[in-house]
């Protein structure tokens, strides 16, 4: 007979692989509020916040009444990592890739690790809150100012490479050094290609609702290279900018052709990041790829 630790135990790792129903998932989260109070777990109740997504709903306005019918859109996860001394890796951020087809690695969104970008509670962090704010008196770090505190993200892609510009949105703050934006470069990139389709000659079903909603006549669709997700680190540097959009800027895909020409010229600007002093170098891998996503499904994905 399993004891009350070991049943909670089971059913936390059931609900962080998402195989349990909204009311196992109150049942855990029940149990590990007992153990909290027993103070048998002390970041029980987090976790299982964290992982239990029917119970948390959006904090932020803007990710509610999304598009849950059109297939359309392609994902990719990107992971950013500490490599320490001892070869032990942290992941600090997790970036979110999407959009429509060859569009799905232009923009999107960075948010804490394993967490997703209808997580994002605001993106109106002003440079009075990082440069100025009452932090440096009280020696405190915000969550909300760093990279767990998530915000708007694009990539750009240097013609004739395999690198990827990951521009990070600020101001941020980073182990109390702020930042305008923060831009991690990522070697050996592998992109994905679009795939081929064919129009249908029924131009009266093609332009239905039912056609457009089905993934498998999606003109948007896809195809990530073999072995696309994998354990494989691959080389990461971080840099700084003091480079950050002064508007909100589109949720998904590339940027508008004035920004594109104000990153083009702030890299031009862009300055070494200090890293922790148990921290060797940094590095990224391929967390997580999707294609015939909806809108919806595009903000919730997460670790």
């Amino acid at each position: 007979m399993p004891t009350l630790v070991q049943e909670t135990i089971w059913l936390t790792h059931r609900a962080d692989a998402g195989l349990i129903l909204r009311q196992d998932g109150l049942v855990v989260l029940a149990i590990l509020i007992f153990l909290h109070h027993a103070k048998l777990a002390k970041n029980a109740i987090k976790i299982a916040i964290n992982t239990i997504g029917v119970t948390i709903m959006s904090t932020n306005p803007m990710f509610k009444n999304l598009d849950n019918k059109y297939e359309w859109y392609a994902y990719t996860r990107i992971g950013l990592y500490y490599t320490t001394r001892s070869g032990k890796r942290i992941n600090i951020c997790d970036v979110h890739l999407g959009g429509l087809g060859p569009e799905s690695m232009s923009g999107g969104f960075y948010t804490g690790p394993k967490n997703s970008p209808d997580q994002i509670k605001t993106f109106k962090r002003s440079e009075q809150e990082v440069f100025w704010g009452d932090h440096w008196d009280d020696g405190s770090d915000p969550d909300n100012l760093g990279l767990s505190g998530g915000g708007l993200a694009h990539a750009l892609s240097p013609k004739n490479s395999n690198k990827l510009h990951l521009w990070l949105y600020g101001p941020i703050m980073l182990n109390r050094v702020p930042y305008g934006s923060l831009v991690a470069v990522l070697y050996d990139m592998e992109f994905p290609k679009r795939k081929p389709y064919k129009l249908i000659d029924d131009q009266q079903r093609a332009n239905s609702d039912s056609y457009k909603a089905e993934s498998e006549h999606n003109p948007f669709q896809i195809i990530f290279p073999r072995g696309y997700r994998s354990r494989h680190y691959r080389k990461c540097v971080l840099w700084g900018n003091m480079f950050y959009p002064g508007e909100t800027q589109k949720l998904w895909g590339p940027p508008g052709s004035d920004l594109n020409k104000a990153l083009k010229e702030a890299w031009k600007k862009k300055y070494f990041v200090p890293l922790p002093k148990p921290v060797m170098k940094m590095a990224w891998k391929i967390e997580d790829c999707a294609s015939g996503l909806t809108m919806a499904q595009l903000h919730n994905r997460r670790g």
